[in-house]
């Protein structure tokens, strides 16, 4: 436990069991990198694990067609980074992408992903309570992974995590279609009889949602014994601080020095020992990139010592007064022997070639210098994040409408009401997603209801809700300025989008033979095969591969529909949107017609 270099990647952590796959998926963070969810479906592509696989745009192109819709992230809403401007598979995220507000105020701010995984009849469960966000970042965090199944009689240690998932739709700024409202609440209602395997060493655990009502949450410390207390948060506030040390002797703070040194004085000294992350903290573990040191500390948890017991609690939620009485968070409280999990333990030196939590940190020294610009800085970062809510607040929408040309389309930002500007706010840019700031962003003002922006001449798969904003503010000397985007509401959206997205990636005839063979491999030694066979010939034909009997495709399509019809599935949507798309049809295979039509035919036939 608290191995520094132990360290489990979410890809890893959101795998299926072997022989099982995504049922649906369910996630929360506070800020969002697009391409970090992107990546998300590759864990549950059985073929991701291969090297020459995971690095083929094709696999990721199906492993979103194919799981996309079964993931529902729920984030803060502002909080979305801006992505590179060339990411057509964007457009398979809309949808799994929901904006929340906090019911309390304060920030949505927590981080888990409840799972059901199905092999047949079978389903199992898993839980991930993490302190990191969806995004690259490679700060010290925690995670916390539970597996578990439906053992029959509702549980009540589940209602508190049910009552949470239930919670989710209604914090959202733009309610998520029908179809994931259903699924979301049938994940919850069979969530209520999981048992989740407690691991080793605790002997029990309980989970603490917070703010996710518009009431104030219990206190997760109510009842709990302090004997003595570890606090672990990169932010931290002077009430907290004091509340958490209210009881108990010989308390322990592992922050950042900025925020220590922000608050008082006598609030820090109740804690005997104060630490901040040593310098060697950013260098690297064993086999890590040496260009990509661990940086900065994000992790947050709590260890009380309660006797021969000790309780931790981890999760998202920093030591700060909004942290426990406006956002909204998720907490995990593990118990287990104090000799195993207690204060003492977490913080006891490494052994000879053994690297420990403790080695992570250096003592804490007070600074009591004040910079002005660094203040001033933060004040216009907290109108920044005021702002960042009045856009995303349900006063904006996007209309799709034909453009003059044939083909192209007009992208309409619009506001449903008078967006209260900040007073320190100078100007606001947007641009969509699918194209370059440089290039198509427009300053718009926060003026009355109507037509704020308007993008011209878009080919229909440049069409999206994704709008990225960059707005800059300044007082004095002091100036900041923070891009995000926003997934707004996109009305008249044309139903073939996505086909036309599919007909962009597969520009050749070479690529679609790779993609349909891909789709019919049978295993990870047969998908890199599949996706390594069919070569790119320089003028993007087919070469002499254009035709069924140039590949082994009428063999690998009989022996799916022997097999495995089911993945004749996500072929039947390929060949139906490359259809649906202007020259889609001249891209598949010479002859495909004569094969796919009896192949279908059987496997529809054969259907339950």
């Amino acid at each position: 436990m608290f191995d520094p270099y132990e360290r489990r990647l979410l890809l890893e952590a959101l795998r299926p069991p072997a022989g099982y796959e995504l049922d649906h998926a369910i996630g929360t963070t506070y800020s969002l990198d697009l391409l970090a969810l992107l990546s998300a479906p590759l864990a549950f592509s059985p073929f991701a694990e291969s090297d020459t696989a995971a690095t083929d745009p094709l696999v990721l192109l199906e492993a979103l067609r194919a799981s996309a819709e079964r993931i529902t992230l729920f984030c803060e809403a502002g909080r979305i980074y801006v992505p590179p401007a060339d990411r057509l598979l964007l457009a398979h995220l809309e949808g799994s992408v929901v904006e929340c507000i906090a019911p309390l105020g304060g920030a949505f701010h927590p981080k888990v992903w409840l799972l059901r995984f199905v092999s047949g009849e079978e389903a199992v469960f898993r839980f991930l309570c993490l302190s990191r966000n969806l995004t690259f970042d490679r700060s010290w965090d925690t995670s916390l992974v539970l597996d578990g199944r439906v053992r029959g009689r509702t549980r009540v240690t589940n209602r508190p995590l049910v009552e949470f998932v239930r919670a989710l739709p209604g914090m959202a700024v733009r309610e998520p279609p029908a179809e994931r409202l259903e699924a979301i609440g049938d994940l919850a209602a069979e969530a209520l009889r999981v048992e989740w395997e407690v691991p080793p060493p605790f002997e029990e655990l309980t989970f603490h949602p917070l703010g996710h009502r518009k009431r104030a949450s219990s206190w997760p410390f109510e009842d709990a014994r302090v004997d003595r207390m570890l606090v672990v948060a990169p932010f931290v506030s002077a009430p907290m601080l004091e509340r958490l040390s209210a009881d108990g002797a010989d308390h322990v703070i592992v922050s950042r020095a900025d925020r220590l040194d922000q608050c008082t004085a006598e609030a820090v000294d109740r804690y005997s020992d104060k630490y901040v992350l040593a310098d060697a903290a950013s260098d690297d573990g064993p086999g890590e990139d040496p260009a990509e040191p661990m940086q900065g500390l994000h992790a947050k948890f709590y260890i009380a010592d309660q006797g021969w017991k000790a309780t931790i609690w981890t999760g998202s939620a920093n030591a700060t007064v909004s942290a426990f009485e406006e956002n909204v968070e998720f907490l995990v409280a593990l118990c287990g022997s104090k000799s195993q999990v207690g204060v003492e333990r977490v913080l006891q030196p490494a052994a000879a070639n053994e690297v420990k939590f403790r080695d992570l940190l250096a003592s804490y020294e007070r600074s009591d210098e004040v910079d002005p610009e660094l203040e001033a800085g933060r004040l216009l970062e907290r109108e920044a994040a005021q702002l960042r809510r009045r856009l995303a607040d349900g006063a904006l929408q996007l209309r799709a409408l034909p453009g003059v040309a044939d083909g192209l389309w007009d992208l309409v930002l619009e506001a449903t009401a008078l967006i209260e500007p900040m007073p320190n706010l100078q100007s606001v840019e947007v641009w969509p997603v699918t194209r370059a700031r440089q290039a198509s962003a427009e300053a718009i003002e926060l003026v009355d209801a109507g037509e704020l922006a308007r993008f011209s001449g878009l080919p229909l798969e440049l069409l999206t809700p994704f709008i990225a904003y960059r707005v800059l503010l300044r007082s004095g000397q002091t100036e900041i300025t923070e891009e995000f985007v926003l997934n707004l509401t996109l009305l008249g959206d044309p139903e073939d989008r996505r086909a036309h997205v599919l007909r962009s990636m597969l520009s050749n005839q070479a690529e679609v033979l790779r993609y349909l063979l891909y789709l019919l491999s049978g295993d990870r030694v047969e998908a890199v095969r599949a996706l390594s066979q069919v070569a790119r010939p320089p003028d993007g034909s087919a070469g002499d591969l254009g035709g069924v009997h140039g590949l082994p495709l009428l063999e690998s399509l009989l022996r799916t529909l022997d097999r495995d019809p089911v993945k004749l599935a996500a072929v039947r949507r390929v060949v139906e949107d490359l259809q649906g798309s202007e020259g889609g049809s001249s891209l598949l295979p010479e002859g495909w017609q004569d094969i796919w039509e009896p192949v279908s035919a059987v496997a529809h036939r054969e259907q339950p």
